[in-house]
């Protein structure tokens, strides 16, 4: 979304929300035919340890002022998170990041 509420100051504001699930069906594991000494374990869940569930976002904003000579100022600040549900199989991947970003643009 964009507004310009003089000619030479333009403003901007932007995002998106992102909800990402995958999951695999079940495995049928077959039993073993001879009792495994110290089995201490099972196949019941293995389909779920790739299951992914995370939401993404991000919003920013930014800033243009123009002067005269064709010299622009630039301002952008944008906020980036990630909402990890289920961290059991790359880790726990929740966080955030802010990136402020300014400079100088020359029109010729």
């Amino acid at each position: 979304m964009a507004y310009i509420p003089m000619p030479q100051l333009a403003l901007n504001l932007s995002g998106f929300v992102a909800k990402n699930t995958s999951a695999f069906e079940q495995v049928d594991m077959p039993e073993p035919e001879e009792a495994v000494e110290h089995l201490d374990y099972t196949f019941e869940d293995m389909h779920k340890y790739s299951d992914l569930n995370y939401l993404n976002y991000q919003i920013g904003g930014g800033a243009t002022y123009s002067f005269e000579n064709g010299i622009k100022w630039t301002v952008d600040v944008t906020y980036y998170g990630l909402d990890d549900r289920l961290g059991y199989v790359y880790g726990d991947e929740t966080g955030s990041l802010v990136v402020v970003r300014s400079g100088v643009q020359l029109d010729f």
